[in-house]
């Protein structure tokens, strides 16, 4: 007997897309710092806005492989996006 290719349902895809969906959320969320300096431009205080959101987010994942993964990507972006200095600045 031949082997006849799958079907993919339109299930299959639909979850492939709302996954890239998350995990770019969660990408974007581990880079939201919260940046205090002062006018010398010196860091007064750095507060971990989005990465504190994205574990509240995904502390609440319903699938715990995914969870490790959601974990994965905030702290690696996270630790990038401090590593730059990228987020939102105040001067106090």
């Amino acid at each position: 007997m031949a082997n006849k290719p799958k079907k993919h349902s339109k299930t299959s895809n639909n979850q492939d897309s709302v996954f890239v969906l998350k995990i770019l959320l969660y990408l974007l969320l581990g880079m939201q710092w919260v940046w205090f300096v002062d006018a010398l431009g010196n860091v007064v205080f750095l507060l971990p806005f989005g990465p504190a959101l994205g574990l509240l987010f995904a502390s609440h994942e319903h699938f715990s492989l995914d969870r490790k993964l959601d974990y994965t990507v905030l702290l690696l972006s996270g630790a990038v996006s401090f590593l730059l200095g990228v987020g939102f600045y105040f001067t106090v």
